[in-house]
């Protein structure tokens, strides 16, 4: 540590400064070390935006305009693609920005807390892709991206357009692979129950856990009672899969299921559908986004990850909601939870899906602060230079 004579100790603090300014020059401050820099995907510059500090946002209160973003990161390989709802994801440890198409490739931007400006070599981003088209299901469309930078595993729940077919793509070492190349489902083979349907959305859970929400499925759910459930569920698994049920006694684990849990059943209409997952490690909570069976009871529900058992009821209550009106969030379409503070953000849709489009986001952001201490409501705030919001993620370590 740098310690001036004593005639110089008026210096200390413009040293200070300055040794600040190189350090972020080198690349030695990393996203303010808050787990609180704002990365967005704008589709119409093909760009992402980055705000250093989500508080700045969060600061000019509901309904107003954030500034302008302190960072765009933009590249012509991003020109035109259509992002995954859910599909941006920031592993800050290792200071990448993965981005997933809705036809499954993978744009990787490295260099993540000082890229800047205009990229296109490969060592600021490059790309592969989700197995080739002939290995991918039939008329289907890529939805929620999960990281689990823990283990370096990335997931990406993949859904036919008419919900009947669903499954997630679980890619291992994802940092490791390189520019062009496949993941062959083969070789890394996607996880989900034939009898689960409306695959919905997909929360990751540091150490190899996955947590999986899906609209609809056969009636193949029992308890230890042998009382059957059917209908939307929620499952935990990990990297290896779901299971089901015991082989022997029938009986399932790791689910919830049942009217209590306030899940609405997904079975007309077109996916991917407007639910999303989220999940908060520090406090295990699991953020879901549910539109209700109508508009009126849209919410978002709050489960412990201790609801999760190997045996025990399967038809249980979520612990809490959070604080919105269902009109405030009855749009709402994806939830992304930061690893390492207390944000939640969301995205609407506002143009409603069809048998081909996912729909389309809009400008508006919600923000919870500190969703964790109760019923929290969430804000609205524009995103200037965002023209459809799909994806979003909160970076930084803590």
């Amino acid at each position: 540590m740098f310690r001036p004579f004593a005639r110089l100790a008026s210096l200390r603090w413009a040293f200070c400064a300055v040794l600040a300014v190189l350090l972020a020059t080198l690349g030695c401050v990393e996203d303010n070390g808050n787990g609180k820099t704002l990365y967005a995907f704008d589709p119409g510059s093909g760009s992402v935006l980055v705000w250093n500090d989500i508080n700045s946002v969060y600061g000019v209160g509901g309904g107003g305009t954030a500034p302008a973003p302190d960072r765009t990161i933009q590249s012509g390989q991003l020109a035109g693609i259509t992002l995954a709802w859910g599909g941006l994801v920031v592993d800050s440890g290792r200071n990448l920005i993965y981005l997933v198409t809705e036809s499954g490739t993978v744009f990787v931007i490295t260099k993540a807390n000082t890229q800047n400006g205009s990229i296109s070599n490969v060592s600021d981003i490059y790309s592969f892709t989700l197995g080739y088209s002939s290995q991918q299901l039939n008329n289907a469309v890529f939805g929620q991206v999960a990281l689990d930078a823990t283990s370096n595993i990335l997931y990406a729940q993949e859904t036919t357009y008419d919900g009947k077919t669903t499954q997630v793509w679980v890619v291992p070492s994802v940092s490791s692979f390189n520019n062009g190349s496949n993941v062959d489902p083969s070789v890394f083979p996607p996880v989900g129950i034939a009898a689960d349907q409306w695959g919905a959305g997909v929360a990751a859970v540091p150490g190899g856990g996955l947590f999986g929400l899906f609209g609809n499925g056969q009636t193949v759910l029992y308890d230890a009672l042998g009382n059957g459930y059917s209908g939307a569920r929620l499952r935990l698994g990990s990297s290896s899969g779901f299971v089901n049920a015991n082989p022997i006694t029938n009986v399932s684990s790791n689910v919830l299921i049942g009217g209590s849990t306030l899940l609405a059943t997904m079975s007309t209409g077109s996916a991917p559908s407007p639910t999303s997952l989220a999940y908060d490690p520090q406090a295990t909570d699991l953020y879901v986004f549910d539109p209700g069976n109508a508009s009126a009871t849209a919410a978002v529900l709050v489960f412990r990850q201790s609801q999760f058992t190997l045996s025990g009821n399967l038809n249980q209550s979520p612990g809490r909601t959070l604080g919105d009106p269902a009109g405030n969030v009855q749009n709402l379409r994806v939830l992304s939870h930061a690893p390492n503070s207390d944000w939640l953000l969301g995205a609407n849709i506002v143009t409603a899906a069809t048998t081909t489009s996912s729909g389309d986001g809009g400008s508006a952001l919600l923000i919870w602060k500190n969703p964790s201490s109760g019923a929290v409501a969430s804000i609205s705030v524009t995103l200037p230079g965002v023209t459809s919001l799909r994806g979003m993620a909160l970076g930084g370590t803590s």
